[in-house]
């Protein structure tokens, strides 16, 4: 399964999507960290705690 089809299947609608508290240079949502962090697990990347939303 390619990365692309992957990336697709985590989010299967709109309400599915990580919150997004309306500040880019804010800090990540939980929700968005952990899903980030997982992801990065996955593909064997580091997880960037200073990642802004």
């Amino acid at each position: 399964m390619s990365d692309t089809t992957q990336s697709s299947m985590l989010i299967k609608s709109p309400a599915d999507a990580p919150e997004v508290n309306g500040d880019p240079d804010g800090e990540m949502t939980e929700r968005t960290a952990a899903e980030l962090r997982d992801l990065c697990e996955r593909k064997g990347e580091e997880f960037d705690t200073a990642l802004t939303e």
